[in-house]
């Protein structure tokens, strides 16, 4: 029974790491590496933040909590927004605006024309996760 809990607590400290790091990799600076979806799908399988209701408690509780802050770290709370607007994106559900008080900026962004596109999951090659140009189900349905 110890040999087991060891196990375990190895299993979930492995998984703490692998959250850590994906957490780290999304909120870096450098827009190439934090683009990948596969990272952000693994971090919403983790986050248990792949439903649509979901994602929509978690719309209402950061839209709190930038009421709460009022405009104090401003930053951190930009990156949150942000983080749950690609969660939004891969589960296929519309962005929806959460206006920091703070930040004058946000409004003019917000009045832009969005050029991202959900792409469905059946359309990436499910290897390299690129868009195949001539897509074909076969009788397996693969």
């Amino acid at each position: 029974m110890h040999v087991q809990l060891r196990r375990a607590r190895r299993r979930t400290d492995t998984q703490d790491i692998e959250l850590a790091m994906d957490m780290m990799v999304v909120f870096s600076d450098d827009h190439d590496r934090n683009a990948d979806s596969a990272i952000v799908e693994r971090l919403a399988i983790k986050l248990e933040l792949r439903s649509v209701e979901d994602l929509e408690v978690e719309t209402v509780a950061v839209g709190n909590l930038v009421r709460e802050r009022k405009g104090q770290q401003a930053e951190s709370t930009q990156k949150i927004i942000g983080l749950l607007n690609r969660f939004k994106r891969v589960a296929g559900m519309e962005e929806t605006a959460i206006v920091l008080d703070g930040d004058p900026a946000m409004p003019n962004k917000m009045l832009g024309r969005s050029t991202s596109l959900v792409i469905p999951h059946e359309f990436l090659c499910p290897i390299t996760l690129e868009i195949m140009t001539d897509p074909v189900i076969v009788a397996s349905g693969q």
